[in-house]
This record gives C-alpha cells, sequence and structure tokens, in this order.
C-alpha cells in the first residue's frame, strides 16, 4: 500500500480521533525503515493537549486508546501498512514534516 492509499484507509480513523477529541488537523507519514516490500508506514498524529491532560499525560494509555480506535475502524490489511503511531502534542509541531 502507498502513502496515498494508506491515507484514503484510515479515513474513517482520522475522522473517528477528531470527533472523540483525540487529535487535530493531518496524519503525516514517514515510510519506516524495514526489510518489508512494500515497506510500511510511521503515521503521526498530533494529539490535543486537553487529552494528553485528561490521560495524565501517560503515552502508553494514549497510544492504547488510538490502537484501539485503529481496530475498530480499519481492516487488517491497512493495518498491516501501520508501522507505528507516532503522538506528539501541540508544542512539537517541528517534529511533523509536511504532507503531500
Amino acid at each position: 500500500m502507498n502513502e496515498e492509499e494508506l491515507e484514503f484507509h484510515l479515513k474513517d480513523f482520522k475522522q473517528a480521533c477528531q470527533e472523540k477529541g483525540f487529535i487535530i488537523g493531518q496524519l503525516y507519514f514517514d515510510e519506516a525503515k524495514v526489510d518489508k516490500t512494500p515497506a510500511p508506514f510511521i503515521v503521526k498524529m498530533m494529539v490535543k493537549k486537553e487529552w494528553i491532560d485528561i490521560m495524565g499525560g501517560n503515552r502508553d494509555r494514549i497510544i492504547d486508546v488510538l490502537i484501539d480506535v485503529l481496530w475498530e475502524t480499519t481492516n487488517f490489511e491497512t493495518r498491516e501498512s501501520v508501522y507505528l503511531l507516532n503522538i506528539f502534542h501541540e508544542g512539537e509541531t517541528g517534529l511533523l514534516k509536511e504532507h503531500h
């Protein structure tokens, strides 16, 4: 799956996360540097500060919730193309690459 296909297949995930107040903005993608063809992607997202505070700043708990939403909104093929979910808080915007 290429980046454009993955973005399309993650639209329900992104929408669900935004509706629940977990994330804001776009999803960003970096190809994972692993020995697998096609290469899976690192999916980066901006997590709302309010939700980080509600979760006590516990990034493991935040990732667990996002993974649950991923499983609820995507199929196996899509999840297989996601190597890692990478979260950033609103003050870390410089770490996200521009999405094309």
